[in-house]
């Protein structure tokens, strides 16, 4: 490949376009105005069968008007039985 050719070949960039179309409305999410509206919303996303023995961190991601964009869960642990807990 002579110098020229292989200019134009380092020029050249791959292009990708990103792009994200919610599957639903978002004035039909849930809106947080309380803290007991996002103690609902979180427990509605909890597995209450789980609840007293596994740790969860989640996240919430609101827009502007607090609505729920989404509910992450950015970690999930287990903790030491009470009774064996020295």
């Amino acid at each position: 490949m002579d110098s020229n050719n292989k200019k134009i070949a380092l020029e050249q960039v791959a292009e990708i376009t990103l792009s994200y179309r919610p599957n639903s409305r978002i004035s039909e999410k849930p809106q947080i105005v309380s803290s007991l509206a996002a103690n609902k919303i979180l427990r509605a996303n909890w597995d209450a069968s789980k609840l007293e023995f596994i740790e969860e961190f989640k996240v919430i991601l609101l827009n502007k008007a607090n609505r729920v964009l989404e509910i992450i869960n950015a970690s999930s642990g287990g903790r030491l039985c009470p009774l064996t807990a020295q």
